[in-house]
């Protein structure tokens, strides 16, 4: 059994360390275990400072990374489908190395059976 507790991101730790001052006291209280699942153990008195500072590591990241909205790239390429479709005009031409590849096995494949015609007519059949 246990509870989950959650203090909002706030960029001064006041709040944090009130809270872990009440949840310790609760759990001594009630005579439980204090656990961070973040941390993968039991706290201890030393291991409330090591709680602040992923709580203001994680505030500090929250305050400045740029926030994601959609994900990377997709939104270049659907405005350039929409421009594609807009125009009318035909999806994109195959790479060059594509290109030969499928050239080559085709011509190889014309060969082989011209080859097999002209080996028929000479042996007759």
């Amino acid at each position: 059994m246990g509870m989950e507790l959650r203090v909002p991101l706030v960029d001064h730790e006041e709040l944090i360390r009130e809270a872990l001052t009440e949840a310790a006291g609760l759990a001594h209280k009630a005579q439980v275990r204090l656990f961070d699942p973040q941390l993968g153990r039991v706290l201890t008195g030393p291991d409330t400072e090591m709680v602040v500072e992923q709580y203001l590591r994680t505030e500090h990241y929250r305050r400045t990374a740029k926030p994601m909205e959609i994900t990377p790239g997709l939104e270049e390429a659907m405005a350039r489908a929409q421009r594609v479709d807009g125009m009318g005009l035909p999806p994109e031409r195959m790479s060059l190395s594509s290109r030969l590849v499928f050239f080559a096995v085709g011509g190889f494949a014309i060969l082989f059976f011209v080859m097999r015609f002209l080996m028929a007519q000479l042996n007759g059949e």
